[in-house]
């Protein structure tokens, strides 16, 4: 009897086959994943009614109360959302923002800057982008939980990309025209230039350097007042603004009593 010689080939070919077959299982299991992770509901977002408005005006974004009158205190906070300090220091001073904003006593001047993202197009460019964005349509109450849900879940917002911040604003209410550019990908150019600003005017306070939290009321700075205490700073930022208010207040009375002093003295004169 003649032994069947075997092609060599064949045994190839099914093992191709079988590999072949194994990524193609692997893939299809890893994209039904994907899409249950994408369509799950997204659960625990900030959902805080604010009454409070909101407004972009170049390079920073305000927020205040509208009832918020001359004597409120106007504080010049410099952030970046990517920044761990700025993070403890937002999630700290919650509550004493809340309540000081909405009673009308301080006004926010936030200047975000994006120096962590060492000149790349990431989180901390993209996710300011939006915050703009935001403001610029005016609607306080997403602006707000959506900062908040930046700095209370960062180390997972850093890995978010265009559809996850999107899907987030979808769920908190935000316009379906701002979740549709979000979801398209926001032009940066703007949030680039603004930061570059705003990243001057922390080098005005810190003797030249960039480093965030800083923090200013009437062109002090405010970080070595603050310290490590990070959640006092609104308290802080208002009795600063509130003390220099005073002081101009008496400067002003000063100055208007001096010309009466003076002609009191010359009509005294006069008479001798």
């Amino acid at each position: 009897m003649s032994a069947k010689i075997k092609n060599p080939n064949e045994s190839n070919k099914g093992f191709l086959i079988g590999v072949g077959a194994l990524i193609a299982i692997v893939v299809l299991v890893v994209g039904v994943m994907l899409y249950i992770g994408r369509n799950q509901p997204i659960e625990g977002l900030p959902d805080e009614e604010v009454d409070l408005t909101v407004s972009l005006d170049g390079d920073a974004i305000t927020l205040q109360s509208p009832n918020a009158g001359d004597d409120a205190v106007t504080a010049v906070l410099y952030e970046d959302v990517s920044c761990h300090v700025c993070a403890d220091m937002a999630t700290q001073s919650h509550s004493d923002q809340v309540a000081a904003l909405e009673g009308g006593d301080l006004i926010i001047e936030f200047r975000p800057v994006v120096f962590l993202d060492q000149g790349a197009d990431g989180h901390s460019t993209q996710a300011t982008a939006i915050l703009r964005l935001l403001a610029e349509n005016g609607d306080a109450n997403v602006f707000w939980n959506f900062h908040t849900l930046l700095m209370e879940d960062q180390t997972n917002a850093m890995r978010w990309d265009w559809n996850d911040m999107a899907d987030r604003l979808e769920v908190m209410g935000a316009d379906s025209s701002i979740v549709d550019q979000v979801r398209d990908g926001l032009d940066l150019e703007d949030t680039k230039a603004a930061a570059a600003v705003n990243e001057d005017g922390i080098r005005a306070l810190n003797d030249g350097q960039v480093a965030t939290p800083a923090l200013s009321v009437d062109g002090q700075s405010l970080m070595d007042v603050i310290g490590s205490n990070l959640g006092s700073w609104v308290m802080v930022a208002l009795e600063v603004g509130q003390s220099d208010a005073g002081a101009d207040s008496a400067d002003a009375d000063q100055t208007e009593s001096e010309p009466e002093d003076a002609q009191s003295e010359d009509a005294e004169n006069s008479e001798n």
